[in-house]
């Protein structure tokens, strides 16, 4: 969504933009509502993605497009017991042997599309968004090969952040991301704990670091929603240690008590789900509606039929760093959140400025069961939940997508003086 949301308010500025994506994703489902918005306003070119992956993953994807849709979208994901497994172990191996990441053959054919284009119509100024950190790659290079100023924008770490087992490999990780800073005339990140990051590692990289948040679309409409029970709202992928399973436990250990009717709960999950496919207990599969991924008009449907939104930060230290694209449309959906943020995270000092004070740390079920009572207790307070004047202008001065678009056009425009 930053990608699209950049490259469709560049052009409406005035600038000539082309975007060089995938060809063929192997998994999810492409948003054709978003791309109709591009239409005649950008250059859309696709180079193909080469690596193993990508056909493990497109077979998986092909599995799962034959079930039929009962509890929760074909495209979502299939129980663990007939999921086609990627071991552990393979993905290690292919990591290693891809540096940085396995989209570096994606990235290889992008390049080569990149300067085909640009002996066409030459470009003014190379833009990347990653991860994939292939991306950074990819853009570096050709911005060497063309001699053009290169922007890079940065949404989550890098080198701390992809690891390998081998010390070759993280070496060769290490050097790339070194190249691609020193090369880029301005180091763009959406959230202040990233850049303080890579200011701490590279001192002398200070001066060209700039933080421009994530923005997010106003909500147009919203559907229907049960009125009878308290819904709260999570949208975008699960997986990995970024999960639902300490919900599940926190509620298990609540019904087991028996002092709260957990029958007045409704979360809705809206996305991609790996791992935690579905509640252990039967007593809490009532509590979960599981609809699969949406369009983006959908996904902020569902954001303001909420009475909450739920976000979830993974254990990983990456998750310390990182404001994620939905945390700005949380914001905008103007709705209480709450956060199973990791203490001291820019997520958790920003809700709490803001007056959120519905956090718990991720990784502890009982601090997620004492919240949970909280909001079962609080019910009428999350559902008659407004931000101040003063907190609404924040928030439109600094995630709207007008000031996310004027924010870039200042910098870009700064860099082609």
């Amino acid at each position: 969504m930053r990608v699209h949301m950049l490259a469709k308010g560049l052009a409406h500025a005035g600038y000539c933009v082309s975007v060089i994506t995938v060809l063929d994703p192997p998994g999810g489902e492409v948003d054709e509502r978003s791309l109709s918005e591009l239409e005649g306003l950008i250059n859309i070119h696709r180079a193909q993605t080469k690596e193993p992956m990508y056909y493990v993953h497109k077979l998986r994807h092909a599995l799962g497009s034959k079930q039929t849709q009962e509890e929760v979208s074909p495209k979502q994901s299939l129980p663990r017991s007939q999921r086609l497994k990627v071991p552990s172990q393979l993905k290690r191996l292919v990591q290693s042997f891809y540096i940085p990441d396995e989209k570096i053959s994606w990235a290889y054919e992008a390049y080569k599309l990149g300067c085909s284009l640009h002996t066409e119509d030459p470009f003014d100024l190379v833009i990347s968004s990653g991860p994939p950190h292939s991306a950074h790659v990819c853009a570096m290079r050709l911005a060497k090969t063309i001699n053009t100023p290169y922007l890079l924008d940065l949404r989550d770490p890098w080198y701390s952040n992809t690891l390998h087992n081998s010390k070759g490999a993280n070496k060769k990780q290490l050097e790339l991301e070194q190249e691609a800073f020193s090369e880029a005339r301005a180091l763009v990140s959406l959230t202040p704990g990233l850049l303080e990051d890579v200011s701490s590692r590279y001192p002398e990289f200070k001066d060209k670091l700039f933080f421009i948040p994530n923005a997010a679309q106003d909500n147009k409409r919203a559907y229907e929603k049960d009125s009878s029970r308290l819904n709260i709202c999570y949208t975008g992928n699960l997986q990995g240690t970024q999960n639902l399973d300490r919900i599940y436990k926190a509620l298990e250990a609540i019904d087991e008590e028996g002092k709260f009717d957990l029958s007045e709960l409704h979360f809705i999950v809206v996305g991609n789900i790996e791992g935690s496919f579905k509640p252990h207990s039967d007593a809490l599969k009532s509590l979960f509606s599981f609809v699969g991924p949406k369009s983006a008009d959908e996904v902020r449907a569902y954001q303001a039929k909420s009475d909450a939104l739920l976000y979830i930060h993974g254990l990983e230290k990456q998750y310390q760093l990182v404001l994620g694209a939905k945390f700005a449309e949380y914001l905008r959906a103007s709705r209480p959140i709450v956060g199973l943020c990791q203490k001291g995270s820019d997520a958790a000092r920003e809700l709490k400025r803001l007056g959120q004070n519905y956090l718990a740390q991720p990784y502890s079920v009982p601090e997620i069961k004492f919240l949970l009572e909280h909001i079962i207790k609080n019910q009428d307070e999350l559902r008659n939940f407004s931000y101040t004047l003063k907190q609404g202008r924040y928030i439109t001065s600094k995630y709207s997508e007008q000031a996310f678009i004027e924010s870039y056009v200042q910098l870009i425009e700064a860099l082609m003086r």
